[in-house]
């Protein structure tokens, strides 16, 4: 439901200056029923400079009354409108990307072999980025291999996106007989701090986690909570008493198999989780598609014609964003005619994508992306 505009005090400087002029006529008036009060009176210039005072006041008061509420609330006060939830409504802090270390020996042993808690692993191509171990891991005799989870010590973003096979240098090597270690997995799930307007949108949805009848919005703000990089969540029961739960990631990248199994834990706490329910955590299903689109613009606008094509290239940008940022959004031409029309083209012709109904447990993901410029036209 769209909510009316808000404002708590008068906004528009001109309004108020006049109501102040108009409120000192009056009052003269009283007694001087011809009284008139000309430009360049002093007394006019004192009232226009209190005027600007109560205007720029009315700004501040405005302000304040507006932190109160949810969907203005800023920086500085949205955390105490979310104090009154306690801590299921806290702002979730910076996370680290994970990723799943391989660990090898250089042959098998007749004993055990011990790789310790905090092991770490870097990246050959990244300077001070290191991935430690979660847990302890052994290596049981005759074996060579064994795998366990790494944390990357620098939180947010930085440690996403090393593919299987990138994180490979073994930064202390405290034992003689590891021959090797890489990660196995993608490094994923790091996250800056909350955004605001995803704490805006998670604290909104806090009454519905107070239900333990497992409503959709309950696991929805569950699995927000796991991780700040989920932007999206997809609640789907394929059939009675079974709930899959589909996590979408900042940027509208699919979850890792480390993300899933966190949220696999947080879903699955006796306080959550209904006990007749069975709760699977799966990847939101890939629906490609691929952008291939062709555009004129105006002889008019010849001398802005650079200008206008860094705009298109910009809105396929926001285009391809915008169809992978949520699940269940269908695959919509009409959208990037719109945006692309809107940086400045003239004509645009869609190749492809062509309209395509997505259910909820898809999300679009663009494969390859042409931008065409056809040239200049006549109007």
């Amino acid at each position: 439901m769209a909510l009316p505009e808000l404002a708590f005090a008068e906004l528009n400087a001109r309004t108020v200056e006049d109501a102040v002029l108009a409120g000192y006529v009056a009052a003269r008036r009283i007694t001087e029923p011809d009284f008139k009060l000309y430009d360049g009176n002093p007394v006019r210039l004192f009232l226009e400079a209190i005027a600007a005072l109560i205007a720029q006041q009315n700004v501040i008061i405005d302000l304040a009354g507006k932190a109160n509420l949810l969907r203005f609330a800023g920086e500085e006060t949205i955390q105490d409108i979310a104090w009154l939830y306690g801590t299921r409504a806290d702002r979730l802090d910076a996370s680290a990307a994970v990723t799943t270390i391989r660990y090898t020996l250089s042959a098998p042993l007749s004993h055990a072999t011990l790789i310790a808690k905090g092991s770490r692993v870097t990246p050959p191509s990244a300077k001070g980025l290191y991935f430690a171990t979660d847990a302890d891991l052994t290596i049981l005799a005759g074996q060579t291999t064994g795998e366990v989870s790494a944390t990357c010590e620098t939180v947010g973003t930085a440690g996403n996106g090393y593919a299987p096979g990138e994180i490979s240098t073994i930064v202390e090597r405290v034992n003689p007989f590891v021959a090797s270690a890489v990660n196995v997995t993608a490094s994923a799930g790091g996250a800056e701090l909350e955004t605001l307007e995803n704490y805006r949108t998670r604290v909104r949805e806090v009454p519905e986690s107070f239900s333990v009848a497992g409503p959709d919005g309950a696991y929805a703000f569950w699995t927000k909570t796991t991780n700040a990089g989920i932007i999206d969540v997809g609640v789907i029961s394929p059939e009675p008493g079974h709930v899959n739960i589909l996590p979408l990631m900042t940027g509208g990248n699919l979850p890792s198999a480390e993300i899933l199994n966190e949220v696999d834990v947080v879903l699955n706490d006796k306080t959550r989780r209904p006990l007749t329910d069975y709760v699977h955590v799966v990847a939101p299903a890939k629906a490609p598609y691929d952008i291939d689109v062709e555009f004129w613009i105006d002889k008019d606008d010849a001398t802005a014609a650079v200008t206008i094509q860094t705009a298109v290239a910009a809105a396929v940008e926001e285009y391809r964003l915008w169809q992978r940022t949520s699940l269940g959004r269908d695959i919509n031409p009409s959208r990037l005619i719109e945006l692309i029309m809107t940086a400045g083209a003239r004509r645009v012709e869609v190749t492809s994508p062509v309209y395509t109904v997505l259910t909820d447990e898809q999300v679009a993901q663009e494969n390859s992306v042409i931008i065409n410029y056809g040239g200049l036209e006549h109007a």
